[in-house]
Order: structure tokens, then sequence, then C-alpha cells
């Protein structure tokens, strides 16, 4: 027993060991997942906007299952909304656990079919009074069932202000592409983006009587402008036909950092960004973009707020993240001063103040929803909720999803449908939302006192945030940047200013500073601006390597310069050599208008030899180097010195002969 003892526990042991090896080996068994999710899903198509007491409400559903005759819906409608904080508590699924109607399911297949192949829910939801309220939709296996999927949308009972007016919703909608110029010079827009681009642009001309703001970049519209394709091009005739009645706001032609590029010296590409960007929407839209009224989506400072006052800019609309936090009951729904963050926000102020609205980012999180459709109704919802903050007053928001949204048409179209029928919402322009909302006010008096002046009101005024400590500078390349547009400039100083090349090369340099690029993307395009003018130069060249003999002390030598570019090119030919003199100069102005140009070269010689004689074309500038050449001059002539000294060298022998010759005659002829 004593022995079997030990022997036992070590092939207990030896067991546990090889068990554990396998176990390493061999993963556990996977755990069976419900496959309800998998199997059946549910997506919100449409419903009803705004629902009146009494009425019906309806979700039209999207059910897609293997087997729907398993499947119901069922809803529950719960309390009305108090503030936008619990709004965003609803929308992330939390809700009240006691809902106030629960709505008995109902088989997926007994519901209503569209001509779409949508299902109708509906129900008439057991409230009366004003508000906006939660409504959790599920789809089951069954009654009581497991849940396979919900989503939470909002019935909004909302009346017409009998006195007031209804909140402005003024909504910026981008017209933006990733850059379409490429770093060859190319344009080639997106084409994901630009069919999402389409279905925007349908969306607007479908609804011409609402009112937004359209913030162009206009690299991308003039993409669609150059496209091949014809449909992108009727994207843009569509923009423009939206555009009648709407508001275009200028910007720079790339989106760009200004603080950054103020920040790097660059107030002159700054400059250069505005009225590229200017003069292109001008070009391709029937009206003038707004130029004192910006949007600004990148980080602002002080000197980018004087800067943009500067080029006359007199509002602004700046994301809620760029501004100090500002505490409030309810939602900012009213305009604001904004001051530079180096002042005290004061009535005394410095007047380096321009007039700012802010745009919600709450309002703007509902463009990323995943389902466009359920995301625009709680949009719509949410701003219910503002308007609800205080019914009739004159408010309103301001609603931009920023350039980097993926436009979609179902969300706008919704969107746009929601704001032509809305009995409290009316949908403006930013131009009309500055002179219908007042500026917010802040309190410093009694509320008793009839006036603002009695109370000491004062205009609220926000500041610039600081940026988050330790974020990183959006460094530009400044020096690569303003060696690029001085090397364009020399190049298009040698060219028409209308010759297109110069168009291309300036866009690459221009897009080469998006804020859209990375640091590697961005020297790419400055490495392709320059490639561009490097291809350009070499259809000019001169013959290498000539030998030209003078066999006189002047001469005439042909230079002849060879352009396979196909348009004008105006240079200055210069000339230098250490042993030749240039009579008529050692310049002259050359224009080559054809394949092949000569200008006669009058030298002369200061010597006889073989002398190197270098010529360069250069641009008027001087600064650019658009061709050189190198000649080997042999002069053969001789000069008037040299002549002299020969004839008398040579008269010298003649008479040292002669008389040579003579004493040898008389030494014969005397007698020996």
């Amino acid at each position: 027993m004593t022995e079997g003892r030990p022997r036992s526990v070590a092939v207990a042991v030896a067991v546990a060991a090889t068990l554990a090896a396998v176990a390493l080996v061999v993963p556990p068994p996977v755990r069976a997942q419900p496959a309800d999710r998998a199997a059946a899903a549910m997506n919100l198509r449409s419903q009803t906007t705004w629902w009146k007491p009494g009425e019906p409400f309806t979700v039209s559903l999207a059910v897609r299952s293997e087997r729907p005759e398993e499947l119901v819906v069922a809803a529950s409608l719960h309390r009305a909304m108090g503030s936008r904080t619990e709004f965003g508590q609803a929308v992330q699924g939390r809700l009240s656990r006691r809902p106030l109607q629960e709505v008995p399911p109902a088989p997926v297949v007994e519901l209503p079919v569209d001509e779409e192949g949508y299902r109708a829910f509906s129900f008439t939801p057991e409230v009366t009074n004003e508000g906006v309220y939660p409504l959790r939709v599920e789809l089951r296996r069954s009654a009581g069932g497991p849940v396979v999927d919900t989503f939470v949308t909002f019935v909004v009972n909302a009346v017409a202000p009998t006195v007031g007016r209804r909140l402005a919703v003024a909504t910026i909608l981008p017209l933006h592409a990733p850059p379409a110029v490429q770093p060859d010079g190319r344009v080639a827009i997106d084409d994901e983006r630009a069919e999402e681009l389409a279905e925007l642009a349908r969306s607007l001309d479908n609804h011409p009587d609402v009112g937004f703001t359209l913030a162009a970049t206009p690299e991308s519209a003039e993409a669609l402008r150059l496209s091949p394709r014809e449909q992108d091009r009727a994207t843009l005739d569509s923009f423009v036909r939206a555009l009648r009645l709407r508001q275009l706001l200028a910007g720079s032609y790339v989106p760009t950092n200004l603080t950054a590029m103020l920040e790097a010296g660059l107030e002159g590409e700054a400059a250069a960004q505005l009225t590229a960007g200017t003069e292109t929407l001008r070009s391709i839209f029937d009206g003038s973009p707004t130029i004192t009224t910006r949007l600004v989506d990148e980080r602002l400072s002080d000197a980018g707020l004087a800067y943009l006052q500067d080029q006359g800019v007199e509002r602004l609309v700046v994301p809620e993240g760029l501004l100090e936090p500002a505490v409030r009951n309810t939602t900012l729904a009213e305009a604001f001063d904004l001051v530079p963050r180096a002042e005290a926000a004061t009535a005394d102020a410095s007047a380096r103040r321009v007039r700012a609205a802010m745009a919600d980012s709450g309002l703007a999180r509902h463009f990323a929803g995943r389902q466009p459709e359920l995301a625009a109704h709680t949009l719509l919802a949410d701003l219910a909720v503002v308007y609800l903050d205080s019914p009739g007053a004159p408010r309103g928001v301001v609603v931009s999803p920023g350039r980097g949204w993926e436009p979609s048409g179902a969300f706008t179209d919704i969107l746009l449908e929601g704001l032509a029928s809305s009995p409290i919402l009316e949908g403006v322009t930013l131009d009309e939302f500055f002179a219908a909302v007042p500026v917010a006010v802040v309190q410093a008096g009694s509320a008793a006192r009839p006036t603002r002046a009695a109370r000491g009101d004062r205009d609220l005024l926000r500041k610039i945030a600081p940026p988050p400590s330790g974020s990183p500078t959006a460094g530009l390349p400044a020096t690569e940047i303003r060696t690029g547009r001085r090397r364009l400039e020399a190049f298009a100083s040698a060219l028409e200013p209308t010759n297109p090349v110069l168009a291309r090369i300036d866009v690459t340099l221009l897009a080469a500073q998006s804020a859209d690029l990375r640091a590697r993307e961005r020297n790419r395009y400055l490495a392709g601006a320059s490639e561009q003018i490097d291809a350009e130069l070499a259809g000019l060249s001169m013959p290498q390597n000539r030998s030209i003999t003078l066999t006189a002390r002047e001469g005439e030598i042909p230079i002849t310069v060879t352009s396979t570019l196909g348009y004008p090119v105006r240079g200055v030919l210069r000339v230098d050599s250490d042993t030749l003199d240039f009579p008529e100069g050692a310049s002259r102005e050359l224009a080559l208008v054809r394949r092949n140009t000569t200008l006669p070269l009058m030298v002369r010689a200061q010597a006889s030899g073989s002398f190197p004689l270098r010529v360069r074309l250069q641009s008027p500038t001087g600064s650019l180097l658009l061709a050189s050449s190198r000649y080997t001059v042999r002069s053969t002539a001789v000069s008037g010195v040299g002549t002299a000294l020969s004839a008398g060298a040579a008269l010298f022998l003649l008479v040292w002969w002669g008389n040579h010759l003579r004493i040898r005659r008389s030494r014969r002829l005397v007698p020996a």
C-alpha cells in the first residue's frame, strides 16, 4: 500500500500534465452564440415626423429574416425628455424602466407592405402634452420572446407658436471630397465620394424651399467640373440650381489650418488660398460667395481671428470644441461676441471682437449615425428639444457636420423634408440666422428691472479655447512651400499669364497645404509641383559641346534654342567667357515662338586659341535656369601687334639674307 500510493500519484500527475498539454493545443469549444441577430435585422426607413394627438404614429421598417413568420414587432413609449442630457441618454438606449404605454406585439407577416417592400407598424400614442417622447421599437422571436434587434426613435408632439417664432436652424452642408488634384497635376475625384455628392445634390435640388448654406471646397467643385464623367458634371449642375436662393460660403481653395499657416509665416499663401478659392467659386456658381461670413473648422488663435477680421470677415461659425466652456442651464441658441483669448471677457474688451455662432457638437454627432434614416429623425427630435427649452423665443442653432461627413441622400431628404413641414423649426441661411437671432445676454442686475440698460445687462462674450496641453502642433513645411512658390513665380514670368500649365502647377502647390493631408502626403505634393516644372523645362534645349572656329578677330556665333513645349516662352539669354568680349552685350531677351529659334551672337577674340563660352537661358526674373549649354570657340586670327612683329621679322630676315648673299658673291670674285 505504501509503495502503491506514490505510484498512483505519479500516474495522476502524468495524466493531468497530458490533459493540460492537450488543452493548450486544442482550443476550447466555442460557446454557441444566439443566431437571432445574425439571422434577422430591423432598420427604420421612415416615420411620422411631426405627430398630432389622436392621430396614428407610423414607422416604416426594413425587416430581414429567413423566417419572418416567427417574428413580431413590439414598442414601448416613454415619458417626454426634460433636457438634452436626458435626450442623449435615450439615444443610447437608457430609458425609464416603466414606459407610459406598451404597444401590443404585431406579427411581421401581418404588417402592411408598401411598394418598396417595407412594413408599416402603427399605433396611436396615448399622450396629449407637448414633448419629445422616446419610442423603443423591438423585433422579437415571438410575443415575450428574446429581442432580436431594437432601436430608439422619438415621437415629437409640438404645436406651432402662437406668439414668437420657430427655432431658426442654419444647416451648413459641405460639398467636399478628399483632394482630387494629384501630385502629378492630374485631377481625379474619388469615385465613392462623387456618388455621395450626387445623392446630396439631388436631395438639395428636390427641396428648393428650405434654407441652408453650402460650404463648398473650391477644389472639389472644380474637380466635378473638370471630370470626364457626365454624371459628375451633372452633379455640379444640380448644386448650382440648388443654390439659387441659398447661401454659398467663400473659403480657401482647399481646407487649411489658418493658425498653422500664420505661425509658419505663410500669410501670402493664406491670401493666395482665399483668392483662388473665391475666383473658382465665382466661375462655377451663378452668385458670388459670401466673404463676410466664414466657417472655421480648424484650430483658431488670436492671430487667426485678427487675420480674418483684416480680410473683412464680420461673422464666424465656430465649432463648440474651439471655445472656452460656458456654463448655461439650456443650450446656447443665440449669437455671441468672440474675443481674443488674451482679452478679458468683459464689456471693456478690445474692439477685436467678431459676431459669432457656435456649431453645436451634439447636433453634429447625429450625422455620423450608422442608419441615416434613424439618425436624421433623431436630429429633428433633438432640435425639437432645443425649441421646447423656450418655445417661441427668437432663438436659433447652427448645424454643421463638418467636411468629414460622408454625404447621405437619405439623411438629407429626411432632414430637409422635416424642416419644410415642421411647425416649430425653420431652415435658414447663415446670414438669415445672424439677422434674426439676437446676441445672448449676461444679466447683471435684477430681473425685475424693466429694461436691459437698467439691469446693466451685456452681450455674452466668449473666448477662443487654448489648445489642449501636449497636443501636437499641425506644422507645415514652410521652407519647402516658399521655395515651391518662388520657383513657380519664376517659371510664370517666362509664360503667358493664361497658360493652363501655370494653373495646373499652382493648384498642386495649393493642394499641398490641405489640412486633409498627412506630412508624407504633403511632401509628395510639394515634390510633384517641382517635378511638373522640371518636366516642362525638359522641353527646352540647346546644342551641347559645340565647337566654333573664328577666322577673324570678330565674328557671329549662332545660338540655337529648341522648344518642344508647343507654347510661347520668354527668356533672357546670358553668355559669359573669360577671354571673349561681347560687343553687343552679354544678355539678350529671347522669345521662343517656334521649335527652333536662333540668335546670332557677336563675339570678339582677345587672342588666338580655344576658349570656353557658357550660355544660359534664364527666366525674365533671372532666378530660374530654363536651359544651358557650353561652346568651345577657336580663334585662328592674328592680332595687329603680332602682324607687325611678323612683318618686321620677315624684313630682318630678308635684309640679313641679302647681305649674306652679297658677301659670298664678293668673296668669289677676289683672285686667290
